[in-house]
């Protein structure tokens, strides 16, 4: 293995990652610049360990207290390396446009398989790495002053090591991902089926592990299972501060010894992943009888046009087609199964009315985020609305309905499973859906108009289909709109008589002005929208 060869080539994943990322091309720029992810790290890790250093000082010395808080946190920096790369790897690298997710350029270079997994791992591990660095400088400033500097040393080591760990499971895990995206067109609707059961089954086991509820409640029965733990390779970094703080460095040094042997079986798996499923994508052609075009009776007996409903079916069709899309439609599906268990594992989490609230605002946030997204995530292809002979005004209708038809499934999906968490009866688990129903109609209009003024058409490693402030806008929005219809409309449906009269009209009365709205403010940006080509 050349290791200058994968500096380099880590050097120019890192280069074009920053450059790609609408900061601007020019190679001597200061911000694009690889060095500017490392000083970033530098400084977050030297401003944390400045400040909790002055802070210690500050309160008048270290105390009986620090020392074991200090020693409590140090074992689990090394887990941390390896959540942080992980948790951003799911969210942003699996997620990323297939042209830029591509390989096949590799496959020209003078490059063996392990040098570009190293070389790519490292990237990955490198861009992260600024959380672990803030975490880990506010750590070190307290366990020097404690007069644990030395196992704060090894714990930062290990905690590179984790990063690697975290950046060769998500190699692994985007060799596979990528035949399997690749090979969707063969696979058809199974392939993505399992994407999107393997993203929520990762996202929710990833939420779970780092969530502190969840910790803390089930604190007690792992440690009946302490020693098994030990046994398992994850662990071992952890383990090997562990043992150190306790005074054994023999044991420190065996399972520090262990860690990097499982890193290295990690780069050796990942190797063996990427050389089984990287292949030079090679054009495939079907042919079938012709057929000018489906005329999907479905969407005409919603009183659309012949251009509309091609709109809709193909952005519908986009929805499994698109890699960056998935998470978008399975966030409602992850925070409804996040809630649920936090509340059976941990005994704590949202109940009654609370939880049917949220629920029916998680079944709205799937509209909130297609409507926004419609229009951003067509990029550079926005010019085939501008030649089509279709006006504004159907684009229009074509992107709400692009956006309900989903939202509304998820309405449908969320009334049925808060109906058997309660045991409620049909016409409650009907009114949630309604409610649901009614507030992903509003929300969409509002997330539509919001995508006609704010869209990002720029071609990313990174989706943006929106500018990050017009997002974070449009969430508040959205949500607020939200909660204006379901909180009435649950309050109704749980207390029942006057009650219930007052919230339905209260929710009927939301709906209507906020849907009026929000659908006259989107149809005036679309039709400013359509007048000149944005880019």
């Amino acid at each position: 293995m050349n290791l200058h060869r994968v500096r380099r080539l880590a050097w120019v994943l890192v280069a074009s990652q920053i450059r790609a990322s609408g900061r601007g091309a020019h190679p001597k720029k200061a911000t694009n610049q690889p060095a500017v992810y490392g000083w970033a790290a530098l400084v977050l890790a030297g401003v944390a360990f400045a400040v909790a250093a002055v802070s210690v000082r500050g309160t008048g010395g270290s105390g009986s207290v620090l020392p074991s808080v200090v020693k409590a946190a140090l074992p689990f920096l090394p887990l941390v390396g390896v959540g942080t790369v992980l948790v951003a790897g799911l969210m942003f690298e699996l997620t990323t446009t297939a042209k830029f997710a591509s390989s096949d350029a590799a496959n020209w270079l003078p490059l063996r398989p392990q040098e570009y997994v190293l070389a790519s791992a490292i990237a990955v591990a490198y861009t992260y790495s600024a959380p672990l660095a803030l975490v880990l400088g506010a750590i070190a400033g307290v366990a020097v002053d404690v007069g644990l500097g030395g196992a704060a040393a090894v714990a930062a080591a290990l905690s590179v090591l984790g990063l690697l760990q975290g950046a060769l499971w998500v190699e692994m895990v985007r060799a596979v991902g990528q035949r399997a995206g690749g090979g969707s067109a063969r696979r058809g609707r199974i392939s993505v089926l399992l994407r999107a059961l393997a993203f929520v089954v990762l996202v929710v086991v990833l939420e779970l592990a780092f969530n502190p509820v969840v910790l803390l409640d089930s604190l007690s029965a792992l440690q009946a299972f302490g020693h098994l733990t030990e046994l398992l390779p994850p662990f071992w970094g952890s383990y090997a501060v562990l043992v150190l703080l306790q005074g054994n460095a023999v044991a420190a040094g065996l399972f520090a010894a262990g860690t990097i042997g499982f890193s290295l079986l990690l780069l050796y798996s990942a190797n063996l992943l990427r050389q089984h499923f990287w292949s030079v994508a090679a054009p495939e052609y079907h042919f079938g009888p012709y057929r000018y075009g489906d005329p999907h009776p479905a969407l005409r007996a919603l009183g659309l046009s012949i251009p509309e409903r091609a709109l809709v079916a193909k952005d519908l069709h986009g929805f499994g087609r698109r890699r960056e899309m998935m998470p978008m439609l399975l966030l409602p599906v992850v925070l409804l199964i996040v809630i649920f268990l936090e509340g059976s594992i941990g005994g704590g989490g949202i109940e009654g009315v609370g939880l049917m609230i949220y629920a029916g605002w998680a079944a709205t946030f799937a509209g909130l985020l297609i409507a926004t997204t419609s229009l951003g995530q067509e990029r550079r292809s926005l010019w085939h609305l501008y030649a089509a002979p279709i006006s504004a005004r159907e684009i229009f209708r074509a992107k709400i309905v692009a956006a309900l038809i989903p939202a509304g499934s998820v309405s449908a999906a969320v009334a049925l499973f808060v109906g058997f968490l309660f045991r409620a009866g049909a016409l409650d688990a009907l009114g949630l859906g309604l409610a649901a129903a009614a507030a992903s109609f509003a929300v969409s209009a509002w997330g539509l108009g919001f995508a006609a003024r704010y869209s990002d058409y720029q071609e990313r490693p990174r989706p943006q289909p929106m500018r990050p402030g017009a997002m974070l806008v449009a969430v508040v929005v959205g949500s607020a709109v939200a909660l204006s219809i379901l909180v009435p409309a649950t309050l109704g449906l749980v207390d029942g008589g006057a009650v219930a009269a007052i919230g339905l009209v209260a929710a009927i009365a939301f709906t209507v002005a906020f849907g009026a709205t929000g659908w006259l403010w989107a149809r005036a940006g679309f039709v400013r929208l359509m007048r000149e080509i944005p880019f």
